[in-house]
C-alpha cells in the first residue's frame, strides 16, 4: 500500500517536470541546478536556494525543486557520509566513518522550520568546521558526475514526452475529423461544416 503511494508520488513528480512548457534545455538546466543544490546544501533550504539559482541561470524552477529531492531522509543516510569521506580524501585528510555518520545524524536532528541548527553547530564545534569543507567538496564532485549524466537524459526524456504528446494530439484530431466526416455523410451535420 505505502509502496504504491510512493511510486505514484514519483510518477506525479516525473510528469510534473516533463509537462513544463519551458524549453528542454531550461528544464534540464533546472534539473542540474536541483541536483547540485541537493548534493551541496544540507536539507532544509534546498528548494529556496535552487529557485533563486534558477533565476540566475535560467533554469526551470519546478525541475530544480523536484531534483533537490535527491537528498531526502532516506538517501542522506548514504550520501552525507560518502560526501564527507570523499571530500576528505580529495583534500588529503582522514575522517572516520563514525564522524561522517555523526554529521548525517546531526543534520537529521535539525529543526529547519524552527531555525534550530544546534545539533549541527554542536557537532561541528566538537569535530571541526573542516567537515563542512569536506561535505561541500564531496557534494560538488558527486553533483558534477550526476549532473553530467542527468542533463542529456533529461533533454531526451523531455523530447520524447513532447513527441508522444504531439502524436496523441494528431491521433485525437484525426479521430475527431473522421467522426465529423461520418456525421456529415450520415446527414447529421451540414456538408459545409468546418472540420478543423
Amino acid at each position: 500500500m505505502a509502496d504504491s503511494k510512493i511510486v505514484r508520488f514519483f510518477k506525479f513528480l516525473k510528469l510534473r517536470v516533463l509537462r513544463q512548457k519551458d524549453s528542454m534545455h531550461m528544464i534540464a538546466r533546472g534539473a542540474v541546478i536541483g541536483l547540485m543544490v541537493g548534493m551541496m546544501v544540507p536539507m532544509g533550504g534546498q528548494i529556496i536556494i535552487s529557485i533563486l539559482l534558477c533565476f540566475v541561470f535560467s533554469g526551470n524552477k519546478i525541475a530544480a525543486s523536484t531534483f533537490t529531492f535527491i537528498s531526502n531522509p532516506w538517501t542522506v543516510v548514504i550520501i552525507y557520509p560518502f560526501q564527507i569521506l570523499l571530500g576528505a580524501k580529495v583534500v588529503g585528510s582522514e575522517v572516520s566513518e563514525n564522524v561522517a555518520n555523526g554529521f548525517r545524524e546531526a543534520c537529521q536532528k535539525v529543526e529547519f522550520f524552527k531555525f534550530k541548527f544546534g545539533p549541527v553547530v554542536d557537532f561541528l564545534s566538537e569535530h571541526g568546521w573542516n567537515i563542512i569543507i569536506y561535505f561541500l567538496i564531496g557534494g560538488f564532485i558527486i553533483g558534477v558526475i550526476i549532473s553530467a549524466i542527468t542533463y542529456p537524459l533529461m533533454i531526451r526524456a523531455v523530447e520524447r514526452h513532447h513527441q508522444k504528446r504531439e502524436e496523441r494530439i494528431v491521433i485525437r484530431k484525426e479521430k475527431r475529423r473522421n467522426k465529423l466526416l461520418k456525421m456529415i455523410a450520415d446527414g447529421e451535420l451540414p456538408e459545409d461544416f468546418p472540420l478543423d
